[in-house]
């Protein structure tokens, strides 16, 4: 498991399979304001956007390696989650970006077709009770 794109590149040309979860856009106890209204303990900031942004294959990865990396994975740690409702808060919608990306089998990666498609599952996720932060930039109809 590498949580750092050198990491990653180093297991793989050492003929290693490696998981890749990058700190920078799979850390779900990142702050997802920018203003850390909601997480007083966050450690640094990842939007909804850069969540959905994620490759478990870093760019400069010679091609040849591209094999040994066999996926991705989001990781939350919860020394400072004070709660079942706050996990959810911190996990979603960013978990729905990542899985989006780490199981799209068509090659799409549009953000503004991605936030379509949120905005259906936040209903889902609204009528289940889960408790999500609102992206600002996506309206759902629940």
């Amino acid at each position: 498991m590498a949580y750092r794109d050198r990491r990653t590149h180093r297991a793989a040309r050492a003929d290693l399979n490696v998981i890749n979860c990058h700190r920078r856009y799979t850390y779900l106890d990142y702050s997802q304001s920018e203003f850390r209204l909601r997480e007083p303990k966050a450690q640094a900031y990842l939007p909804l956007e850069r969540a959905y942004r994620y490759s478990p294959i870093p760019y400069d990865l010679d091609p040849q390696y591209h094999h040994k990396v066999l996926g991705g994975q989001a990781q939350l740690f919860t020394e400072y989650i004070t709660s079942w409702a706050h996990l959810m808060y911190m996990a979603y919608p960013r978990t729905c970006a990542i899985a989006d990306r780490l199981w799209n089998t068509n090659g799409t990666t549009d953000y503004d077709e991605f936030k379509e498609r949120l905005a259906i599952h936040l209903d889902r996720l609204k009528a289940l009770g889960v408790n999500y932060r609102q992206p600002d930039e996506i309206q759902t109809t629940a």
